[in-house]
């Protein structure tokens, strides 16, 4: 017997999850693809903040050079 049969709450609870799985995987997918992914590693807040963060992110994102130095 399904679960869905004795909770019609839950009737597209496996879909919804498998659509969310799917969707998670796309985004790391892309994410690795791009070369934005950070494999894990013992990586300390400062080289994070001045290899990864800086570059990547803020450079982009904060254009206005105050605002980055206030970082």
């Amino acid at each position: 017997m399904k679960l869905s049969e004795n909770y019609p709450k839950y009737k597209d609870a496996t879909r919804k999850l498998k659509d969310y799985l799917d969707d998670q995987l796309a985004a790391f997918k892309s994410e690795v693809l791009s070369g934005n992914y950070i494999k894990p590693s013992k990586l300390t807040f400062k080289n994070f903040y001045e290899n990864e963060w800086v570059p990547k992110y803020a450079a982009i994102e904060l254009k206005n050079g105050a605002t980055l130095e206030s970082h």
